[in-house]
């Protein structure tokens, strides 16, 4: 009886150790393993943009007084608008998948580019459309200078997204015009 006692006994130790030594064996563990990893340049990268954007806006502001028949002035009538905007924003699409850029913010300025998808199919380059996407007015406090600012690119594909941060140089000229109109 003794003996039965002891030999049930030394199967649950045995049996207790054998889980307590396996389940202890797991809580460590160690790897080694060498990554090599290597960045695309800008222009290399799956959504392929310039290094930084560049945004050469020129700007009419036509200045018109209005003069009665008796020559005093009775006011004056200005049109700000905006005349041509150049820049180097090309988008190269080197994704194995259509993208689309929803939109451009731009930090420290009164505007943003929507755009509503603009798509870009597999290796495709576009450059983006600025056109009637600006006010001339956001941009009179300039002067004729340049400003820098922030942008920030909104892309999305097929079961992912990514907002792009970029530096921006806006440079601007102002055109100053004036004319005189007497009422009729």
């Amino acid at each position: 009886m003794i003996l039965k006692l002891i030999i049930v006994f030394a199967v649950t130790v045995i049996c207790t150790l054998v889980v307590v030594i396996s389940s202890s064996g797991i809580s460590q563990f160690k790897a080694d393993r060498e990554v090599s990893m290597q960045v695309a340049d800008y222009e290399n990268a799956l959504i392929a943009l310039p290094e930084s954007i560049t945004l050469n806006i020129k700007i009419l502001r036509l200045s018109t007084n209005v003069y009665t028949k008796e020559k005093k002035l009775k006011r004056t009538e200005e049109i700000v608008q905006i005349t041509d905007v150049d820049h180097n924003l090309t988008i190269k699409n080197n994704m194995a998948q259509p993208i689309y850029l929803d939109q451009i913010h731009f930090d420290n300025l009164n505007f943003q580019f929507q755009n509503n998808g603009l798509s870009l199919g597999i290796n495709e380059n576009v450059k983006v459309d600025f056109t009637n996407s600006f006010d001339g007015n956001d941009f009179m406090s300039s002067n004729n200078k340049s400003t820098e600012s922030k942008a920030t690119l909104y892309f999305r594909w097929d079961n992912g997204n990514i907002n792009i941060q970029k530096n921006v140089i806006i440079n601007t000229t102002i055109i100053e015009e004036a004319k005189d109109q007497t009422e009729v």
